[in-house]
């Protein structure tokens, strides 16, 4: 049975980091890079600080597009 998860990735070049998925099954190791789909640091800590305001936004209420385009706040569920 595989499993996966999220994990920081450091570019062949050393260049960036970037988030790819990480598939494990059994011996083997896998991952999935939708390099140009995802947010791309030049270092380290840009990356932790940009992760850490990503989870800060779930503590927030959830904002919804409104008809005319503008956000809004959904109602709690």
């Amino acid at each position: 049975m595989s499993t996966w998860n999220y994990r920081v990735v450091q570019s062949a070049d050393g260049a960036e980091y970037f988030i790819a998925e990480v598939y494990y099954d059994g011996d083997g190791l896998s991952w999935v890079d939708h390099s140009r789909d995802c947010l791309r640091w030049a270092e380290y800590e840009h990356l932790k600080s940009t992760v850490e305001l990503i989870r800060q936004a779930f503590d927030k209420p959830l904002l919804r597009v409104a008809d005319n385009g503008r956000l809004i706040e959904a109602p709690p569920s």
